[in-house]
């Protein structure tokens, strides 16, 4: 319970400051509504779910302790956000276009008929997003142990940290998806939304970039 009781507070810190998992939720949430961004904030808890399974397995030591199978998994996470970003900046160059008249005049009011994104798409984005991630492979092997009494049982210490992180995970972004969910309708203009898209596009991939550069410096 003392180890819970300080660890708490970390992972609350790292749940909340913005990362890939972040941007992912607010740009469903403001994009599709609350419903996909709880659904996507689900898929986020149920990857940290993967990691503590992982970890209690011995697979995270294996998977940081392998510069293959580490390489591998940064290189997935990169290409997947990579893939994000693309798709977010074509899908707000479609809006651009769509939201275009006839004549060529601008028209910033006409709405961009573009496809609804599913719940279970939604779901995934947000899983893949953070199941994909390398430095949650490096957090649950390096920041995780701290916590721990290793001379107990780990697989129970790993669970009950974990459990709290998918919890703090689950509990935050599906109160941001609810609180971006409720002010939508604010920013649901179709030059926002498309801004939206061009601009969580764009951060997608920065991280990847930065993914690509943190694992090449680890080989440096």
């Amino acid at each position: 319970m003392h180890a819970l009781a300080l660890f708490a507070p970390v992972a609350a810190l790292m749940v909340i400051l913005p990362g890939p998992d972040f941007v992912q939720i607010s740009r469903i949430s403001l994009a599709e509504g609350r419903a996909r961004g709880q659904a996507a904030a689900l898929g986020v808890a149920c990857g940290i779910v993967v990691h503590t399974t992982a970890a209690v397995i011995g697979l995270t030591a294996v998977i940081a302790g392998s510069p293959l199978l580490f390489g591998l998994l940064t290189y997935a996470g990169t290409a997947y956000l990579g893939w994000i970003g693309a798709a977010s900046i074509r899908h707000g160059l479609r809006m651009a276009g769509s939201v275009a008249p006839a004549d060529g005049s601008a028209d910033e009011t006409a709405p961009a008929p573009v496809p609804a994104m599913t719940r279970g798409r939604a779901f995934r984005q947000g899983f893949l997003t953070n199941v994909l991630n390398p430095k949650a492979v490096l957090s649950f092997l390096t920041l995780l142990p701290q916590f721990m009494t290793h001379s107990a049982p780990l697989a129970p210490q790993f669970l009950a940290l974990g459990g709290m992180l998918a919890l703090f995970c689950l509990i935050w972004f599906s109160a941001l998806a609810w609180l971006l969910g409720r002010i939508r309708r604010v920013f649901s203009s179709p030059v926002f939304q498309r801004r939206l898209h061009l601009g969580a596009g764009c951060v997608f991939l920065l991280c990847a970039a930065l993914l690509c550069f943190f694992h090449a410096g680890r080989h440096v």
